[in-house]
């Protein structure tokens, strides 16, 4: 399956404007993961079943952010055959747009919101004879609904999942117990880093790496799985990109018609925002850089590259 190349923002927001069926939810979960992380779940007000999603899917949140409607793609990562609801995870990122933060600070239990269908940009292949799950920091999400999905038709699967510490690694604990030595943890703060080369180097013929987390970490599966002779229909990831942040611009007081000093589309530092091109991008909207992420990931990933 060819990489599905990403979206122009505004093409996407049309589409799921024109196209996107919606659904009127009612939130009757809110849990704080850790100090960064909470999951939401949301079920139809009317009652009745969601419509069924498959690992990989991802929702559409609408917000009404005082006055600033925004669309925020989440992927789903409750189980598939869970008809009940759907279950979604949020980082919060002080330096993003502000969908994270409203989530984070003004959703509730008992609030009303509306959502997408699912959509899923991002399958398993069924025709692979193993599946090697890649994941960084958030980008576990989608992981954890196709997990459940492929432990149901016992598919041969194992995960790597990257965090930067074990008080941020919850839903890997959790995925340990479930699926024992199929999932491998590493801890950024422990020097305890996954080895992509060697994984990539180390797997049987028909197998098939999907990737999710940082830019940085996508694009560096893809080069390395690229030099190391894999299909280019082997290798799945997705991403979700927003516009790119504007320049400083000066503003005219109406009326003094004086310039004021020119401002910042953010307060970010231009720490933050290098941290901010490199956060999980399938699993929430936000801007995506292109600073080396390599140097920077606050995950524990191993850019060493072995040749031979």
């Amino acid at each position: 399956m060819p990489r599905i190349p990403a979206l122009s923002p505004r093409w996407w927001k049309n589409s799921h404007e024109q196209r996107s069926p919606k659904i009127q939810a009612r939130v009757t979960e809110v849990t704080a993961v850790n100090e960064l992380i909470k999951t939401f779940r949301f079920v139809p007000r009317d009652g009745g079943p969601v419509p069924p999603f498959s690992g990989g899917s991802h929702i559409v949140v609408e917000m009404n952010d005082n006055g600033t409607r925004r669309l925020n793609p989440y992927s789903l990562m409750s189980d598939p055959s869970d008809t009940t609801g759907y279950a979604i995870s949020v980082r919060r990122d002080d330096c993003g747009r502000g969908g994270s933060l409203y989530m984070h600070n003004h959703v509730e239990p008992g609030m009303e919101m509306t959502i997408s269908y699912p959509v899923n940009l991002f399958p398993e292949d069924t025709r692979a004879r193993k599946h090697l799950l890649l994941a960084g920091g958030i980008g576990i999400t989608p992981f954890i609904a196709q997990m459940a999905q492929m432990d149901e038709r016992n598919a041969h699967f194992e995960l790597h999942y990257a965090v930067a510490s074990r008080k941020l690694g919850q839903f890997g604990d959790e995925l340990k117990r479930s699926y024992e030595n199929r999932v491998h943890l590493y801890y950024d703060d422990e020097n305890i880093r996954m080895d992509i080369p060697a994984l990539l180097r180390g797997q049987p013929l028909g197998t098939h790496v999907y990737v999710c987390g940082p830019k940085g970490m996508i694009a560096y599966v893809h080069d390395m799985a690229d030099k190391a002779g894999w299909p280019k229909g082997a290798v799945h990831s997705e991403e979700f990109l927003a516009p790119p942040v504007g320049e400083a611009f000066t503003v005219e007081l109406a009326k003094s018609e004086k310039p004021s000093a020119s401002a910042q589309p953010s307060p970010c530092s231009r720490r933050s925002r290098l941290r901010e091109s490199m956060r999980p991008i399938s699993a929430a909207a936000g801007p995506a850089g292109n600073a080396n992420a390599m140097l920077w990931w606050p995950m524990a990933i191993s850019n060493t590259t072995t040749t031979g």
